[in-house]
């Protein structure tokens, strides 16, 4: 674990501390079976389930 002391930053310029007053309440989850996504990645999904196709409508 790296550990990032406030005010520390990064090589770009920008501070390596999250700004945690934007995030909201609640974040929708998709479980993947098989599967591990990364952040900043991107992959194809196939999805067919009912309740997995609302939550992929209500973020979007």
């Amino acid at each position: 674990m790296i550990v990032i002391q406030e005010g520390q930053e990064s090589a770009e310029g920008g501070s390596l501390v999250p700004d945690l007053t934007q995030l909201p309440d609640e974040l929708p989850i998709l479980p993947l079976r098989g599967l591990v996504v990364y952040p900043h990645t991107a992959v194809p999904l196939t999805i067919g389930q009912p309740r997995s196709i609302k939550l992929i409508d209500d973020v979007a």
